[in-house]
């Protein structure tokens, strides 16, 4: 959910001369607004409310203020009063709904934004809020009519393809979120989100298969995407393709030197084949970003030389620690003779 609309509504110029003095205080208002002066700018309000000035105008901006300095109660009110004066701007009926969701007052926000839409009935932000309040209150068929509305109205903006995947997903309901979620993806072909959620999705429902393709075109989109390498190691492994998650994960090395995660994943499947000698260099170069977090891995591949009885291997592992960090070979140091 977007954050309320804070706009400083402004007078654009002079309509009467009565209007001079109110005028003047409420410019001089929304400057002080704008610097964050917010208690000269509210008496400053207070006085332009006191000449013939566009009150619903004032107190739209009264609304904005009391929302940022933290008196929610008094926004309420204001917003209200904007609304009974000037009921076609729709700005008041979403941030006084935006606001009641906020404080968890749901039942409170929806009359409220059945009101914005007949005002403007084809407002995405409005049918996003309600189908957010209809998912907090546990009513999901209504979430999802919400939601679907936004999606016909606004086809290829991506929001609402979110909120009615997570909607169906709250009902367990993964193949309606995975066909939502292939339909943003060819609506937003380039989005690094949308193809992560949908592969996640995949991934999910075990169809490993397309879960690889999904993050295999992430990784093309976005070679520095580090989640998406992650998961298609971990995807091409329950996919029984060992090799091929060995390869992503030095793909990801490759192209994200610092990724600490991705050296310790491709570590331990070294450890887990028994390729103690390799695992031991890769937990070595992921101990060059974080050594105290790779203290554990290297301990780990000295108890296996020091069961395998080899000195040798054990002495070279303690050396190239020494090199890095003196706690890091003090780990192996009680496995060494020297």
């Amino acid at each position: 959910m977007k954050g309320l609309i804070i706009v400083i509504l402004i007078v654009p110029a002079l309509l009467f001369a009565g209007e001079d003095k109110g005028v003047i205080y409420l410019n001089r208002a929304n400057m002080q607004f704008k610097n964050k002066q917010y208690s000269k700018a509210l008496l400053n309000y207070q006085k332009a409310l006191e000449f013939p000035v566009n009150k619903a105008l004032v107190y739209y901006n009264m609304a904005n203020l009391y929302y940022l300095i933290e008196k929610p109660w008094k926004s309420i009110v204001y917003y209200k009063r904007v609304i009974d004066m000037a009921p076609s701007f729709i700005n008041s009926y979403l941030n006084l709904a935006k606001l009641l969701f906020k404080i968890n007052e749901y039942h409170g926000s929806i009359p409220i934004l059945r009101d914005a839409l007949r005002v403007e009935d084809d407002n995405e932000e409005c049918l996003l809020l309600l189908g957010s309040c209809h998912m907090k209150l546990g009513s999901v068929p209504d979430a999802v009519y919400y939601f679907e509305r936004a999606k016909g109205l606004h086809p290829h903006k991506i929001a609402s393809y979110f909120m009615l995947a997570e909607a169906y997903i709250d009902i367990l309901d993964y193949d309606n979120a995975v066909i939502i979620m292939e339909e943003a993806a060819d609506v937003a072909k380039d989005s690094v989100s949308v193809y992560s959620y949908l592969g996640e999705l995949y991934y999910i429902q075990e169809d490993y298969d397309k879960a690889i393709n999904t993050f295999e075109y992430i990784v093309e989109l976005e070679k520095g995407e580090r989640n998406a390498y992650y998961r298609l190691a971990e995807s091409y492994l329950k996919n029984k393709q060992k090799f091929l998650a060995m390869d992503t994960l030095q793909r990801a090395i490759d192209n994200c030197p610092d990724y600490f995660d991705a050296y310790i994943f491709l570590g331990n499947i070294y450890f887990e084949q028994s390729f103690f000698s390799e695992a031991g260099e890769i937990f070595l170069k992921a101990s060059r970003i974080d050594y105290n977090k790779a203290k554990v891995y290297l301990k780990n591949i000295a108890v296996v030389f020091y069961n395998l009885r080899d000195d040798e291997k054990l002495k070279e592992l303690y050396f190239k620690a020494l090199k890095i960090n003196p706690s890091l070979a003090a780990v192996i140091r009680k496995f060494v003779a020297l």
